[in-house]
């Protein structure tokens, strides 16, 4: 097996190959592969970088490709161009890309989506075979080539890597499943002052709760429907000094689950009917999937 073979085991057909001379004269191109880590993701990768040793600061040297990962289709030429020109700078100056690394988001590229920055990190998003390729001697190759993903992160979170280290954030991406494919993503953690001030005025309760018919009982008896049993629930509220300022409390929690990396997997609540507008354009809008089932007003009369 050699590199290009590698490539095509973890993902999938070529889809694509760009020959650019100022790369092409030193026998590097760049490919494409659709649907690759996941189903309608869009990725760009070097081939022939490997041929060119880098260097670490501390003298060591290794051999790299470089690639990027998004969902966004119409983002392509985009891709194509970031990847195109971190090639170059690794020719052009024999460094190679740390882990943990970040690099300036250059002017012009991906602006539409507010990224600060290019994150170095191994391909996690892809089986663990391809993150280290052993190279194959019998096609001139090194012993040894590192794949390096690039991530495309906001300001918030380059701010949480100064403040807390590349382990740290690390541990939020390793958590994350699709999330960082998609460049219309929320951030993974938040403007600090904002949360801190934000958690002085108000407090999170979250029990753990036996699934029961009480649990969905109120005043006004609102209907229900559980399909199938479930062990347990997590039933959150908010305490705030402002109560009943339900746009304020939907901000913060939002803000608190974006800090803390944890999001709903699933959650019902009851809207009626001139409601349902309104709550369609706002799972849209955060690209949330849903499911709609519109309840009517019934005025209740006795006798």
């Amino acid at each position: 097996m050699n590199y290009i073979e590698h490539l095509e085991a973890h993902c999938g057909e070529i889809t694509g190959h760009l020959e650019i001379e100022e790369l092409q004269d030193h026998a590097i191109q760049l490919l494409q592969f659709q649907n690759a880590p996941f189903a309608n993701a869009n990725t760009v990768t070097s081939l022939g970088l490997l041929h060119h040793p880098l260097q670490f600061e501390n003298g060591a040297v290794v051999h790299q490709e470089v690639m990027l990962s998004v969902m966004q289709q119409e983002a392509e030429s985009d891709l194509i161009e970031l990847i195109y020109r971190l090639t170059l700078e690794a020719l052009k100056t024999g460094h190679a890309y740390d882990l943990g690394d970040y690099l300036p988001m250059p002017d012009g590229l991906l602006s539409k989506y507010d990224f600060a920055a290019l994150y170095v990190a191994t391909p996690f998003y892809f089986e663990e075979s391809f993150q280290v390729y052993k190279g194959n001697a019998a096609f001139g190759e090194p012993e040894t080539v590192l794949p390096v993903w690039f991530v495309p992160i906001y300001a918030s979170e380059v701010a949480y890597i100064e403040q807390y280290g590349a382990e740290k954030f690390n541990e939020m991406l390793y958590e994350t499943e699709m999330q960082l494919l998609n460049l219309k993503r929320h951030p993974l953690v938040g403007d600090n002052e904002e949360i801190e001030e934000s958690i002085f005025n108000r407090e999170v309760f979250v029990c753990e709760c036996e699934i029961n018919d009480s649990l969905f009982e109120d005043d006004i008896q609102r209907p229900f429907l559980l399909n199938g049993p479930l062990a347990k629930a997590y039933h959150m509220s908010v305490e705030s000094g402002e109560q009943g300022d339900t746009a304020q409390n939907e901000t913060f929690l939002f803000d608190i689950l974006n800090h803390q990396n944890r999001f709903p997997i699933y959650a019902t609540f009851f809207a009626f009917e001139e409601e349902d507008k309104d709550n369609r354009a706002f799972f849209s809008q955060h690209h949330m999937s849903s499911t709609s089932h519109v309840l009517s007003r019934q005025k209740q009369t006795n006798g």
